[in-house]
């Protein structure tokens, strides 16, 4: 090894817990609740440190049932909040997730994955909550599902999912994971005065004044209802766990249910232009390509420079999105010879997620690992490597 003299400019080093914490704050998040899990624990820790001295509250709740709810009352009183947990505080939390749904309520959750199910590999990382995080709930309502791959990541899609949240009342998900949480790097200081809050379709007392009558849920085009934070003359609103009308008062009429599901349904598709596009990496011209996100993505980057040593070119769409499930993602297995989804489970969730939404079958192969342990490129390089060789036998 040789050491060589550098110009020297500031950096950071952080990890995506902290950098998730960091990005919360500077959205404008003033209310968190957590309860102590591995690998979330830190951004309850970081934020402890720091949220209070700019007006914010934190809260170690007894249990995960607890975070959620205490969560949920901070939303609904306007206040930008989030609560973060793992697997197992997930599942605890599905009650409280479904009353986002039906009552509109912005939050954001942070799923910092590890190995299950139950308490499993408390230390050791995994991408086994993806169909948790897609498709938990009973009942049918809107989510998002957004995953960084990087720390510097983590603190762009945190400020993005709590403006998404606002904007849309509805729970907003970061899928994490130990690797991507607990690991820490270097990254460039966050601009922040290039930050943007958006706090969707808010109501003053003026605008309310010059309004006939408010109706919390009334039905829109985008599926978004106008939000009077409680205690704003003229903005009285109820809420419940219920089937409710445009007043919030408990409705089972079918005529409303079926317009009150459809409006709330409505959000999926209103939301897409405003969520985060792939990032593409290596030659758009390569016809082998990968997908992965979180902790998955290094480790493609390192497998991509092997491949082309050996002469192999490749390409990696690296997913922001996971739901809604956007269009990029599925046109890119329709679009390459063969591309491998790289990921930390054993039942290839993100490859079935990608399948299920429109994904080329034939194209897609995966690469898994779910022993606990970080993947190799060299691993990755061998799988593409054999696959090819045997392409080329079948052939010959």
């Amino acid at each position: 090894y040789e050491i060589v003299p550098v110009d020297a400019r500031p950096h950071m080093l952080i990890t995506g817990n902290e950098a998730l914490a960091f990005g919360f704050l500077v959205a404008g998040g003033r209310f968190y609740a957590g309860y102590p899990i591995t690998p979330s624990t830190e951004i309850m820790e970081w934020l402890v440190k720091w949220m209070p001295k700019y007006g914010g509250i934190v809260r170690q709740a007894e249990d995960e049932l607890s975070a959620i709810n205490m969560s949920i009352g901070a939303a609904l009183t306007g206040t930008r909040a989030m609560c973060a947990t793992c697997g197992p505080g997930l599942s605890l939390m599905q009650e409280g997730i479904g009353q986002l749904g039906m009552a509109e309520i912005p939050l954001v959750i942070v799923d910092a994955q590890r190995g299950g199910p139950s308490t499993g590999l408390p230390t050791k990382p995994e991408q086994s909550d993806i169909n948790l995080l897609v498709y938990s709930g009973h009942g049918d309502f809107p989510r998002i599902v957004l995953a960084p791959s990087h720390p510097e990541e983590c603190f762009h899609l945190a400020i993005k999912a709590t403006n998404l949240a606002a904007r849309y009342q509805c729970p907003v998900f970061i899928a994490s994971d130990q690797g991507l949480s607990q690991n820490t790097a270097t990254v460039d200081p966050f601009k922040l005065d290039e930050i943007d809050i958006d706090r969707g379709k808010r109501l003053d007392a003026e605008t309310l004044a010059g309004m006939e009558v408010y109706k919390r849920y009334a039905f829109s085009d985008d599926g978004v209802s106008a939000f009077a934070q409680p205690g704003t003359p003229g903005g009285m609103w109820l809420v419940t766990g219920n089937e409710h009308d445009e007043f919030g008062h408990v409705s089972t009429d079918p005529i409303n249910r079926k317009r009150m599901m459809d409006k709330r349904m409505e959000k999926m598709r209103t939301v897409v232009p405003d969520l985060p596009l792939a990032i593409s990496h290596g030659p758009n011209d390569a016809e082998i390509g990968f997908i992965g996100v979180g902790m998955a993505y290094g480790v493609i980057l390192e497998a991509m420079d092997l491949l082309a040593d050996q002469g192999i070119a490749t390409q990696y769409h690296q997913p922001r999105t996971l739901w809604p499930m956007l269009d990029e993602t599925v046109a890119f297995t329709h679009s390459l010879r063969k591309v491998y989804v790289v990921e930390y489970n054993a039942t290839a969730q993100l490859a079935k997620l990608i399948i299920g939404q429109g994904g080329d079958r034939k194209h897609i192969d995966s690469v898994l690992k779910y022993d606990g342990t970080p993947m190799r490129a060299e691993d990755i390089v061998d799988h593409v490597s054999n696959d090819i060789s045997n392409q080329k036998a079948e052939v010959a």
